[in-house]
This record gives C-alpha cells, sequence and structure tokens, in this order.
C-alpha cells in the first residue's frame, strides 16, 4: 500500500466521505512534513525553536520564521493587542507574508 496526501478540508475527502469509501480506507493526521535537500531528509520547522535550530534556512530566515511562529502562537481573536494592526479574518495570507517582510526589513535596517 502506498500512503497518499489529501487537504483535510478537501473536495478528495468529501467525496469519499458522500460515497461511503471512508469505512474501507484509514485517515491518519500528518505529524509534520518533511523535504529533501542536498541529499538528506530534513523536517520542516513548525515552531519557533524548531525555526532556530532548523539548517535549512539561514540566520535571516530563522528569525522571520520564528517571529511569525510566535505571532501565530500568541494571537487571540478576541484579544486586538495581539493582532499587531491585522486582523487574521481580513487579510489575505499574501498580505500577511509582505507584513512579516516588511517588519523584517525594518528590523534589519534597525540593526546596520
Amino acid at each position: 500500500m502506498i500512503p497518499k496526501f489529501m487537504m483535510a478540508n478537501g473536495a478528495l475527502v468529501r467525496v469519499l466521505i458522500h460515497t461511503n469509501v471512508t469505512k474501507y480506507l484509514n485517515f491518519k493526521a500528518v505529524d509534520g512534513s518533511c523535504v529533501y535537500n542536498k541529499g538528506k531528509v530534513y523536517k520542516v520547522p513548525a515552531t519557533d525553536v524548531e525555526a532556530l535550530k532548523s539548517p535549512l534556512m539561514g540566520l535571516l530566515e530563522k528569525r522571520r520564521a520564528r517571529k511569525f511562529f510566535i505571532y501565530v502562537q500568541d494571537y487571540e481573536e478576541s484579544d486586538p493587542k495581539t493582532h499587531e494592526g491585522l486582523d487574521l479574518t481580513k487579510v489575505t495570507a499574501r498580505e500577511l507574508i509582505s507584513y512579516e517582510f516588511h517588519l523584517y526589513f525594518l528590523f534589519f535596517l534597525i540593526h546596520i
């Protein structure tokens, strides 16, 4: 048997559930993701600590990833102080990434 990856809320899962094929399948949540880079398999960082330890990124990328993970971890929808001026229910992923890039760039300029 060869395992396949499916998005949990994807169309394929909905079709499988609707057609009752799921009684013949086993679903399991993925514990993490990996990438193959330069002949080795690496775990994709999923926390701020993993980001800092990861050999997949340089120092600047590690800091940016760490800041992003902390922002997401501390974000509370009911507490605007944790939003840093963003509303995750209204901002697109591209805008969020752009925002994080600008924060990183400003940090870099300040520390030159």
